[in-house]
């Protein structure tokens, strides 16, 4: 049975503030609309979430809280079962936070980026012993971002120094600096690159998808359109689907939708959603693996 019949489901949290909210015919009390980017790069991903009519009380402390203040985000459906834990689509840090009256509402817009104040100012300063693994370096740096391991565990299985063939520190090695610099280095040195999704490291390989199982896209499963975004953009697809949290830039998705169907790398995504109104959708823009050298 398709999701859509049940209603929104959101959850917004500014420090130790929490907002549920509950779309569809049940309402829910206070309103609220958000709009995600994503990005394949390293650089942050960033959030707009707008609440309106807070309390006094919690807009002060919103509006007076520093830029060490978690946001998280999690948006997505109440499931047959009655379930209303969604799937979270962002965390990340405050940026910036302000209250202004738009008509008869007062609205408060919180912006956010992911990992971003963590990976301007965390630093590393750790030796790791002969033997050491390439994976133990990586999940040391994502401790010292303070992100979770992400896909770490099995993304690194296999990678190998490209200047000794070696999956392991022979002479051990040292980590001393911004860790973000850090990481990116060591990523490079195994032919990774990596991005923070949601809180998590997720690294892939150098020009291919993310490994796992493609997210299939196709009516019936959450896609309402699919169309081609033209050839200065190397044969990439726009694809808008309802809020799926499982596509995000990197992500194979396999997408069958009248003329096109194929396995794609997601590149960028943008997830928007209103719990007054109907919009609770995912745009992505989507590239053939070949263009990458991968297969189909």
């Amino acid at each position: 049975m398709s999701r859509e019949l049940f209603g929104h489901v959101a959850q917004v949290e500014v420090g130790s503030i929490r907002f549920p909210f509950f779309g569809g015919p049940e309402g829910g009390g206070l309103s609220m609309s958000f709009e995600v980017e994503k990005g394949r790069s390293g650089a942050s991903n960033t959030a707009k979430i707008t609440l309106a009519n807070l309390n006094a009380s919690d807009k002060s402390a919103i509006q007076g809280a520093d830029r060490e203040t978690v946001v998280s985000l999690r948006a997505g459906y109440r499931g047959a079962d009655g379930n209303e834990d969604p799937p979270q689509i962002f965390t990340g840090s405050l940026f910036h936070a302000e209250s202004e009256r738009a008509g008869p509402d007062v609205t408060t817009t919180i912006e956010a980026r992911d990992g971003g104040r963590q990976m301007r100012r965390a630093r590393i300063a750790q030796s790791f012993a002969a033997g050491a693994s390439v994976e133990t370096a990586i999940l040391a740096c994502a401790d010292a971002l303070g992100v979770g391991a992400g896909n770490v565990r099995d993304a690194a299985v296999g990678a190998q120094l490209e200047s000794t063939g070696s999956r392991e520190f022979s002479e051990g090695t040292v980590l001393d600096g911004w860790a973000a610099a850090e990481l990116s280095e060591l990523t490079r040195s195994v032919g990774l690159t990596w991005v923070i999704q949601s809180g998590q490291l997720m690294l892939r390989r150098r020009g291919e998808a993310m490994q796992g199982t493609a997210v299939l896209l196709r009516e019936g499963t959450g896609l309402l359109d699919a169309k081609r975004a033209g050839k200065a953009h190397r044969d990439a697809i726009l694809v808008t689907a309802m809020l799926i949290p499982d596509v995000w830039p990197g992500r194979r998705v396999r997408v069958e939708y009248e003329d096109i169907e194929g396995t794609y790398r997601v590149t960028k995504t943008r997830e928007t959603g209103q719990t007054d109104g109907d919009e609770w959708t995912l745009e992505a823009e989507c590239v053939p693996l070949l263009a990458f050298g991968g297969a189909n």
